[in-house]
């Protein structure tokens, strides 16, 4: 994407009245960082650490070459980004189940590198309302998609629906 590109979806982002975003999947470009922190816009930034479900209903393979693709990547991700005053969460992994190989001692790895930045707290996204009880990063958030329902079916979108971050592993839906 050019900077452009991201201008035009910040702005829109900025119409529908948002303070804060999650940037899934790793960092973006610079240009859209500049513009949450000129504007005050709060950002959670992932690692790229993804279950995908198109691939299997297991979510972690592990290798040692992963794993250390995902600290560098960890360190770096932080290292760019820790002085930006709009970053507020580290991300460290999205929809990543307990089926299959364990994550949670890579997890906990991850968990502690982050710790590099002290000030800012490390997060994960669940969809729903669930959560493995073994991950431990300091948040968890609960995934809330808003004008999608299951078989096709529109939201009714007049009443406006919030992501609560909470305390891991009891994050939930707040409206």
């Amino acid at each position: 994407m050019e900077a452009e590109d991201y201008a035009e979806d910040f702005a829109f982002i900025r119409e529908l009245g948002a303070n804060a975003m999650r940037s899934p999947a790793g960092p973006h470009a610079p240009c859209l960082y500049d513009l949450c922190d000129r504007t005050g816009v709060l950002v959670w930034i992932d690692l790229p650490l993804i279950r995908a479900p198109f691939l299997s209903d297991v979510s972690y393979y592990p290798n040692p070459q992963l794993e250390a693709n995902g600290r560098q990547q960890l360190r770096e991700i932080i290292a760019q980004h820790i002085n930006r005053p709009s970053v507020v969460i580290w991300g460290l992994f999205d929809c990543l189940w307990q089926r299959g190989e364990n994550p949670v001692p890579y997890v906990r790895t991850l968990n502690e590198l982050a710790k590099m930045d002290r000030s800012r707290p490390t997060a994960h996204q669940q969809p729903g309302r669930r959560t493995e009880p073994d991950h431990r990063p300091d948040r968890m958030g609960a995934e809330h998609r808003l004008g999608q329902r299951p078989h096709g079916r529109p939201r009714n979108l007049a009443r406006p629906a919030s992501v609560g971050v909470e305390p891991a592993p009891f994050g939930h839906l707040l409206r």
